[in-house]
């Protein structure tokens, strides 16, 4: 469902509404971003095991202790935080301590604490080589026109330089060196390359380094069908998309609060209480036969480096 489905989805829900000419396309949008962030991301969170959730890899600096939270993560929030070695396998699992804990102590980190937007590490590394990764929940990109998007028709790799060739005219928004960000078309709607550099665009091909848009087997993951879209922005909503009919409704609800029709707010907020109800049991358990088990730390470690191919990567 792209953005523009889902302001029809709305307008056929709130008729009335919509007939008041109160609300444009633009301000439907701006609501679907507001109800998406502040209600229906939450929820899902709650319910749908690691929903959303990615890894971000930051080298290590000798002798300096603090390291941004990424930027996308959801509340600024992190789920877990580790170092790795230059290979990728996991050395320690980084633990939250005191603002106090061993002040100005230079060593291997063991702990970290938060300090506004960043962590501070527990001694602070005293050598390069290793890299922290920053386990978190990414925010899901804010709702943009299609028209602001191009959609992937042809590939081609060639000489360390893949080039998509596209069917909207971005020049006038985007120039080389500008970050886009490549959107699967297809459910469940995530990022296949997050903040990706442009090497080269014309009126209809985009061009990156192939290595910011290969899997781990070497091969390019976006394909045709798929969406490039400015750093941060999608023309889909990246939620599930049994969730697409759920936000529509919270928009209408809101609408219709916007407007003070009270009694017509009500029934249409029990109809979202019914919707959200049988879409989140849908999901809750995500397999449905199998319950996860953790014995211990060391387990969980090595559940996490075998499943990050599937947990997507922010890179």
């Amino acid at each position: 469902m792209l953005i523009e489905d889902l302001v029809e989805s709305i307008k056929r829900r709130s008729f009335a509404v919509i007939s008041e000419k109160a609300f444009t396309d633009n301000d439907i949008i701006a609501l679907c971003n507001e109800e998406m962030q502040i209600s229906l991301v939450p929820d899902l969170i709650s319910v749908r095991e690691n929903l959303f959730m990615r890894y971000k890899d930051v080298s290590l600096v000798a002798n300096v202790p603090y390291y941004a939270i990424p930027e996308r993560a959801t509340g600024n929030s992190l789920k877990d935080l580790f170092t790795i070695d230059a290979t990728g396998a996991l050395q320690s699992d980084l633990n939250p301590t005191s603002i106090t804990d061993r002040v100005g102590q230079g060593g291997t980190p063991d702990s970290f604490y938060l300090f506004g937007d960043e962590i501070a590490l527990v001694p602070y590394p005293d050598q390069a080589g290793d890299s922290l990764r920053f386990f978190y929940f990414e925010r899901p990109s804010e709702l943009i026109a299609t028209t602001s998007c191009s959609k992937i028709s042809l590939i081609s790799s060639l000489a360390g330089t893949t080039t998509f060739t596209v069917d909207t005219n971005l020049t006038g928004s985007i120039s080389v060196g500008d970050k886009v960000d490549f959107l699967s078309g297809k459910s469940p709607f995530f990022l296949w390359a997050p903040d990706v550099s442009v090497t080269a665009i014309t009126s209809s091909t985009i061009a990156v380094a192939t290595t910011s848009v290969d899997s781990e087997a070497g091969s390019v993951e976006p394909i045709a069908g798929d969406y490039i879209c400015p750093a941060q922005k999608a023309n889909i909503p990246m939620i599930p998309q049994e969730f697409h009919p759920i936000l529509s409704q919270m928009v209408v609800c809101r609408m219709l609060e916007a407007l003070g029709h009270l009694d017509k707010m009500g029934a249409a907020k029990v109809t979202l209480a019914e919707m959200k109800i049988n879409a989140l049991k849908l999901i809750a358990n995500r397999v449905e036969s199998k319950v996860a088990k953790v014995n211990n730390k060391d387990s969980f470690m090595s559940l996490i480096s075998s499943s990050i191919s599937k947990v997507g990567t922010d890179q």
